[in-house]
């Protein structure tokens, strides 16, 4: 908890020092956990604008455990923030192959919204998966269909889907 506060105080480096400790205590077994404190620790890289450290703790978080949603998630953030459209496209779908939520205190409501659905949504759109992008986009509204912003896109992908449905 120590880690993770000084990362959300912006004490970066105190926090992926504490974190790493975390990590290396032979009682640090629980893979939720871990991967959090991995997540924290990529928090912290990218306050600190170093995106491929970022980018290595999210992967480790996936790997130590790969049934949460939540790493995935922050990975496809990043993969956005970076306009990496293959790796948002990665991590989006992923993250939306885990259907199970656990009751962990660790789940992060973000990660089970339309988040995904629409970060698959637009990096579908720009990897040329028009049909896709759709689907997604359709997913992404269906949580959330007050929201603007998710109509726009809808509306964008499907003239585009037209478009080249036409040629």
């Amino acid at each position: 908890w120590l880690g993770r506060e000084y990362i959300l105080k912006e004490k970066d480096s105190q926090g992926i020092r504490t974190l790493t400790g975390h990590l290396e205590m032979p009682s640090a077994k629980w893979p939720d956990e871990r991967s959090a404190s991995r997540r924290f620790i990529a928090r912290a890289y990218r306050a600190l604008r170093d995106f491929q450290e970022a980018k290595r703790w999210l992967y480790g978080a996936i790997f130590e455990c790969p049934s949460i949603r939540e790493p995935y998630w922050e990975l496809a953030q990043l993969g956005y923030h970076l306009e990496d459209w293959p790796l948002t496209y990665f991590a989006a779908t992923g993250g939306l192959a885990v259907t199970n939520r656990t009751d962990s205190y660790l789940v992060e409501s973000a990660a089970w919204g339309e988040g995904l659905w629409d970060l698959a949504a637009v990096s579908a759109y720009r990897l040329g998966m028009l049909p896709k992008s759709l689907e997604y986009a359709d997913r992404a509204l269906n949580l959330a269909p007050d929201d603007a912003r998710l109509q726009n896109n809808r509306r964008l992908i499907g003239e585009a889907l037209r478009k080249e449905e036409e040629k």
